[in-house]
């Protein structure tokens, strides 16, 4: 059997809360995770959190150019969207770009569901480091979570990116998280935990047991 170094294993995080606590905010949770986990200097990340981050008088087209490709294909817009879009080698992706059909509309006339779905489809194509998704699978079911689902394991295993997960349902990503964050709202703390129920994990031990201490809340 093939040697894998551990590097290559994907690293997807779920983060939960301990006794039922849910008055957080996601995202400072996970730029405090990381920091007490060894992460210096900027971070790189993308973000998505229903339609916060998007612009939404501006088409599907002109968020994806403005947020998700690279600033060096600006210019000519159209053209070297189109070609970057083509170039993304993670299928699952492309099904969920497909599932938004006319990406001419603006976001302020499309549906709540369409709406969730460029956020994410947005985080993706940011070929960020970290992206961190809140409530990822609300509104979604069958289809469309089943190919979000598999393109961000893509984007973990080909990339080595990193995601971290608050989902609506922690059921709805046991087979393919790796790893369960709780935090204790009493303690401050995390507590990461290997997710043993994932079978893809069980070659090797990505990580020990171990919990961070929160120097002050995130609210």
């Amino acid at each position: 059997m093939k040697e894998i170094e551990e590097n290559t294993f994907p690293k997807i995080y779920l983060f939960e809360h301990l006794n039922g606590s849910t008055k957080t905010n996601p995202l400072k949770d996970y730029l405090y995770f990381l920091k007490f986990n060894g992460a210096r200097g900027v971070i790189d990340f993308s973000y998505s959190n229903a339609c916060d981050t998007l612009h939404t008088s501006l088409t599907i087209k002109e968020n994806f150019a403005l947020e998700a490709i690279p600033l060096s294909l600006i210019k000519d817009t159209e053209n070297n969207l189109n070609e970057f879009l083509k170039e993304q080698k993670n299928p699952h992706l492309h099904k969920l770009i497909d599932y938004l059909g006319c990406m001419n509309k603006t976001i302020k006339e499309l549906t709540s569901d369409k709406v969730k779905l460029v956020t994410l489809i947005k985080a993706l194509l940011s070929g960020s480091e970290y992206v961190f998704l809140k409530e990822p699978e609300s509104q979604f079911d069958g289809k469309i979570l089943n190919a979000l689902k598999r393109s961000i394991s893509h984007e973990a295993i080909t990339n080595s990116r990193k995601f971290f997960i608050t989902p609506v349902n922690v059921e709805n990503w046991v087979d393919i998280s790796t790893h369960f964050i709780k935090k204790c709202p009493e303690t401050k703390s995390f507590h990461i935990i290997q997710n043993v129920l994932n079978n893809e994990n069980h070659q090797i031990e990505l990580t020990t047991p171990y919990k961070f201490k929160l120097i002050k809340q995130a609210s």
